[in-house]
């Protein structure tokens, strides 16, 4: 019999909990990271990305993580993070990151033009791949269902 993995993901009310599984995936800071059974111990950073679990039914699920902590020991994993936000939730929001990634697009044409937006470029391009992640983890949970 093989050894769960036991999750706990602590973030904002609506996205926190506690779950066995099989498999995790994050956005590791370094570098991207499956953690599995009997992994070593681990303690990373966040970044921008898609983190995913397995569970014991072989069900995927999906969410999106903008930053935060990692830390595995003994089979125990914990996620820590206030910005992460399951696919679950954001397909109820699906028109609202269609319609920011748009403004998002034309204010970045704008900065091609304009210096003043153009002082914001990277703060556009960082919202411009989290609008586009965050479509990809909703087409991802809905092709699960």
């Amino acid at each position: 019999m093989s050894t769960v993995l036991r999750l706990e993901i602590v973030g904002n009310e609506e996205e926190s909990l506690t779950t066995e599984i099989k498999s995790l995936y994050i956005p590791a800071y370094f570098g991207d990271a499956n953690i599995l059974e009997q992994h070593l111990p681990y303690l990373t950073l966040l970044k921008l990305g898609e983190l995913r679990y397995v569970d014991l039914n072989d069900k995927t699920f999906f969410y999106v993580v903008e930053d935060g902590f990692v830390k595995n020991e003994n089979n125990e994993i914990i996620v820590l993070s206030e910005s992460i936000e399951s696919g679950k939730k954001l397909i109820e929001k699906e028109d609202v990151i269609k319609s920011e990634l748009e403004k998002n697009r034309e204010l970045i044409e704008k900065a091609k033009h304009d210096f003043e937006t153009a002082k914001n470029l990277e703060k556009l391009l960082y919202n411009e791949k989290k609008f586009l992640l965050q479509l990809s983890v909703i087409k991802k949970t809905k092709d699960k269902k």
